[in-house]
């Protein structure tokens, strides 16, 4: 069976790195493409399903933007089940003052170089606590598209989605800080998991995984 991983804002497949899965997976990245001027989300992921192939039978796993991602393929491609990580499954788990932020567009005021700078208050809200995490992270954020994360960012606070599609099962961290847990109604709480526990907690992530996908 194949397994589409879909990884978080600008990052790619080496948050997945500590994950373990079955011989029986076929892992395949989908990989992030270049948005068209002003395209909303839904369009962009009726793009991206086009590289998913549907003559075999298939999963969806995501991460944080990934996540959200992969619920809005749900409207384009028929996954066995989609599982999402550290994400939101609709627009009300959204924090009401990402909302905020983002009609008043402060995001597009501060500098990208701003925005990917990793600091003390970066590491702090994506609960990277060791030297490993940390460079991860660093790496990530400094090999970021600046456009696509605008354009990401955009979606993330404007992004309108009322109902959680069937077949979307949820896992989150009682400890995230992006996304805290009080906004989310999780199938499953990861106890104490930050934003990044799909890297920091792959062990139970993978365990969780391997229950999920049989």
């Amino acid at each position: 069976m194949n397994i589409y991983l879909l990884s978080g804002l600008g990052a790619d497949k080496r948050v997945f790195s500590r994950l373990v899965f079955s011989a029986n997976h076929v892992i395949r990245h989908i990989e992030w493409i270049s948005p068209i001027s002003n395209e909303g989300l839904s369009s962009y992921a009726e793009r991206l399903s086009r590289q998913i192939d549907e003559a075999e039978p298939f999963c969806l796993v995501g991460i944080s933007f990934g996540g959200m991602v992969a619920v809005e393929l749900n409207k384009f491609v028929k996954p066995l089940q989609t599982i999402i990580i550290s994400s939101a499954s609709t627009d009300l788990q959204i924090p009401w003052y990402y909302k905020v932020l983002g009609r008043l567009k402060i995001h597009t005021l501060v500098p990208v170089k701003i925005l990917k700078a990793p600091t003390a208050l970066t590491f702090w809200f994506f609960g990277t606590k060791t030297d490993e995490e940390k460079n991860m992270l660093t790496e990530i954020l400094k090999e970021t598209d600046g456009k696509f994360l605008r354009w990401s960012i955009s979606k993330i606070t404007n992004w309108d989605h009322k109902i959680k599609p069937e077949g979307i099962y949820q896992v989150h961290g009682t400890s995230d800080r992006i996304l805290p847990a009080g906004y989310i109604k999780a199938d499953l709480e990861v106890r104490n998991g930050g934003h990044l526990m799909v890297y920091s907690k792959s062990e139970i992530i993978t365990s969780i995984l391997a229950k999920r996908l049989g």
